[in-house]
């Protein structure tokens, strides 16, 4: 089971209660409501769906919690929240980041249980007002051993830093080894180590290029997770799963909150609602076509092929650390097209469905096995294509015609 610390939590019952503005939990079956009180206003928050029964997955929204103890005027008023995860009926925590030796602003009197029993994650994910807490005297830099034994009714949770071990499939042999991973937000990096008492790490996995997907069908397992990121300015992928679905998810939360914190650094005018969306992302199309070489005489092969924004990648199987070839797909303005069929001459294919990719380099010749693939590639393509570019994707689109 993973480990995780320097992010604080707090929830959970014991303390006084705070007046009827705090938060409210609604749980029914695998969907978990966390959302304001009725209040004739009505409750608002975000269902978060549990694949498989599992744990939620981390879908970004937005509330407006409001909460107001009683214990000597100590207040914790949250005025906006990006919430990352809820585990499911409201017992596990919402993910967080905070810096290594960073405390809420304290005072004297009162605790964070009374002050606010409801309130489930106070982080840099929120905006706070004030907060009162007592500090358990001689606690150094909030240790969360002394945190838990000074506050046993409060929840911490600690997520600037992870590790466990995560089921890794092989580059080169396929097969699933139990591997040490650490995610570090301090050193903006997720690693991993062939051994746990290993010293250096095999890989080390920038959170700046760094995104996560579930791939439960593609890896074969319930609980499977794709991680994604540039090595050598060449996407690398990364498979892995573990048996706990919590576990796995943890993870997935975890990944997304170091992303938020690098976000906030490299995006200071940026609002929390601007960058969320960009805190992980799904691919835009998966599935098999056809190809063929640049020279369009070749024969058409089938490869795998993921369309990841503007990086259309093909591999000769879909579980490969390393596309074959990549393309970039870049706006209309820019002189990029997409059209339906193939030119007449074309041959070798054996499907017959094709897609032809203008780039002001080359044309792209590919075909899909039904007319349903073709349209759903067209639209995904056409998408991307529709789009204006934005100007750090110039800098991408140069670095694709320069690649050897």
């Amino acid at each position: 089971m993973g480990r995780g610390r320097q992010g604080l939590c707090v929830g959970g019952g014991g303390g006084r209660a705070a007046d009827t503005s705090a938060w409210s939990l609604q749980g029914s079956g695998n969907a978990t409501r966390l959302g304001l009180p009725e209040d004739g206003r009505g409750a608002r928050g975000l269902e978060s769906p549990v694949p498989g029964g599992q744990g939620p997955l981390a879908e970004p929204g937005l509330a407006r919690p409001r909460s107001q103890g009683r214990d000597g005027g100590v207040r914790c008023q949250a005025e906006r929240m990006t919430w990352l995860s809820l585990n499911a009926g409201g017992r596990g925590p919402l993910t967080s980041g905070r810096e290594p030796n960073s405390r809420p602003s304290a005072r004297q009197s009162g605790t964070l249980a009374s002050a606010c029993p409801k309130i489930l994650l106070l982080s840099q994910l929120l905006k706070l007002g004030a907060l009162g807490a007592g500090r358990p005297e001689g606690a150094r830099a909030w240790e969360p051993d002394r945190l838990r034994a000074a506050f046993p009714s409060v929840l911490l949770v600690w997520t600037g830093y992870r590790e466990g071990f995560l089921w890794k499939r092989g580059r080169d042999n396929g097969q699933f080894l139990s591997r040490k991973f650490v995610l570090t937000e301090r050193e903006g990096a997720l690693k991993y180590f062939n051994r746990s008492d290993a010293k250096e790490p095999k890989a080390i996995m920038k959170i700046e290029h760094l995104n996560a997907t579930f791939q439960p069908a593609k890896i074969g397992h319930p609980h499977g997770l794709q991680v994604t990121y540039l090595k050598d300015n060449s996407t690398r992928n990364i498979f892995v799963y573990h048996e706990d679905g919590k576990e796995i998810v943890d993870w997935f939360n975890a990944l997304r909150a170091a992303r938020f914190h690098y976000l906030q650094v490299a995006f200071p005018g940026a609002s929390d609602a601007d960058l969320v969306p960009k805190l992980s992302r799904n691919y835009l199309q998966e599935g098999y076509m056809e190809k063929t070489g640049p020279k369009q005489t070749e024969g058409f092969r089938k490869r795998w092929f993921t369309m990841d924004d503007r990086r259309l990648m093909y591999f000769k199987d879909p579980l490969d650390a390393f596309a074959r070839g990549e393309v970039f797909i870049g706006s209309r303005e820019s002189g990029y097209t997409v059209l339906d069929g193939l030119p007449p001459s074309t041959q070798g294919h054996h499907w017959p469905h094709g897609i032809t990719i203008v780039t002001p380099e080359r044309r792209f010749l590919l075909a899909c096995e039904t007319e349903s693939e073709q349209r759903a590639w067209m639209e995904a393509l056409r998408t991307v294509v529709d789009r204006p570019m934005l100007p750090q994707e110039y800098a991408v689109e140069a670095h694709f015609k320069h690649k050897p």
